[in-house]
C-alpha cells in the first residue's frame, strides 16, 4: 500500500517579538493553504517501514524575509522518528513564503507558526 500525506490543519499565528498579534498582518504560503498542501504531498518522503496512521505537529518560524526557520517537533508520532525526520525535512524545502508585516512598525517580521502533517495508509 502507498503512504499519502495529507495536510491535517495549519494552526498560524503572527508574533512578532516586539510587538502583539493585533498588530501584525500574519505570513501566508505562496498559493495559500492549498498550494501548501500540493508542496508537502509532493516532496514529502514516507518513511518505507511506517504502517498505521497518526500526525506530526510542527513549530517552526517563518521569518523577515520569508524563509521557513526552527522547524520542532511539538508532537510526533510514537515509534516513528523517521515520520519526524521527514516531516522536518518536507519543512525545510519550502520555498519562501509572504513575511508577516508588522503595521505600526512598517516592517517584515518574525512569525511563529504551528502545523500538522497526517500520515495515513491509502485504503
Amino acid at each position: 500500500m502507498r503512504m499519502v500525506p495529507f495536510l491535517l490543519m495549519v494552526l498560524s499565528g503572527a508574533y512578532s517579538f516586539a510587538q502583539t498579534a493585533n498588530s501584525i498582518t500574519e505570513a501566508t504560503y505562496p498559493g495559500g493553504v492549498a498550494e501548501m498542501t500540493k508542496f508537502i504531498q509532493s516532496h514529502l518522503e514516507i518513511p518505507a517501514d511506517f504502517s498505521g496512521s497518526g500526525a506530526v505537529n510542527l513549530r517552526f518560524v517563518v521569518d523577515e524575509k520569508g524563509e521557513v526557520s526552527n522547524v520542532v517537533v511539538r508532537r510526533g508520532i510514537d515509534g516513528c522518528e523517521p515520520c519526524s525526520n521527514a516531516a522536518i525535512a518536507v519543512m525545510q524545502k519550502m520555498p519562501k513564503w509572504k513575511p508577516a508585516y508588522s503595521n505600526p512598525e512598517k516592517k517584515h517580521v518574525e512569525s511563529i507558526h504551528v502545523l500538522s502533517i497526517k500520515f495515513e495508509q491509502k485504503k
